[in-house]
């Protein structure tokens, strides 16, 4: 054990082959709960001598690399969370579409026992279509001699749209910061992108949902709500921002 620690300590290892080893035992823990290395390994690695300027420029750069890689995860963490907060905004609405047709037969229902209601039943049925029409957020409409379906007030279009078009605009993002943690993996030679891919499946699937509740509702939208994911790209801003980050530290290589 010693010969490998003093192999370490004095090898002929260059900075990059260090810093990529740590880096590489850090992302097994993270995975696996376990280390590829021992403590005294890990010590010999980064308590080396560096002989001259490179090496002290080439250890720094990718340890600067691997600072900005933190700060990245931690943007693409920060809009997952909002994919999510946007998902629960338009969930009850998901809701409401997905069962639209069911909940139309109990109103359906409603009228025909209103009309041959007794004088006993007539205050149990208005109360129950109170109650169904307090959580209607859609409604038919006729257009052009056509029954379609529209949001029963301007805040629930808003409230959807809003959280459709946020939803769009995060799994782009994600996309982006995908390609990113591409470049950036060749680079470290270590999976970063799997962080990223499960956060894209999990947006990807609240994309999915969205269409599945529109589907559900037989009768179209007064608005085009559905989601074409495959024609989303990477945003060009976050490419941009973060290509020319890391273009700074790693110049070249990346």
């Amino acid at each position: 054990m010693r010969k490998i620690v003093n192999l370490f300590e004095k090898g002929n290892l260059t900075p990059r082959e260090r810093y990529l080893m740590l880096m590489q035992n850090d992302l097994s823990k993270a995975l696996t709960g376990e280390e590829s290395l021992t403590q005294a390994d890990k010590g010999a690695l980064e308590n080396w001598k560096p002989v001259n300027n490179y090496e002290v420029d080439e250890w720094n750069k990718y340890a600067k690399g691997d600072g900005l890689i933190t700060q990245a995860g931690l943007e693409a963490e920060f809009i997952y969370s909002k994919a999510q907060t946007e998902y629960s905004r338009k969930f009850f609405l998901d809701t409401q579409l997905s069962f639209y047709p069911f909940n139309q037969r109990i109103e359906d229902f409603l009228e025909r026992l209103e009309k041959n209601k007794t004088v006993n039943e007539e205050d149990d049925v208005l109360i129950l279509k109170k109650i169904l029409n307090s959580m209607r957020y859609i409604r038919e409409i006729k257009e052009n001699d056509e029954i379609i379906l529209d949001f029963t007030s301007e805040t629930a279009r808003m409230i959807f749209k809003e959280a459709r078009n946020n939803l769009i605009d995060c799994y782009a993002k994600l996309l982006a910061f995908q390609k990113i943690f591409k470049k950036i993996s060749i680079i470290y030679e270590v999976d970063l992108v799997h962080f990223i891919n499960d956060h894209l499946e999990n947006v990807a699937r609240f994309l999915e949902e969205n269409n599945e509740a529109l589907s559900k509702t037989i009768l179209k939208m007064k608005d085009n709500l559905f989601i074409d994911k495959d024609s989303i790209l990477p945003d060009t801003e976050t490419l941009e921002i973060w290509n020319e980050k890391f273009t700074d530290i790693l110049g070249n290589e990346f």
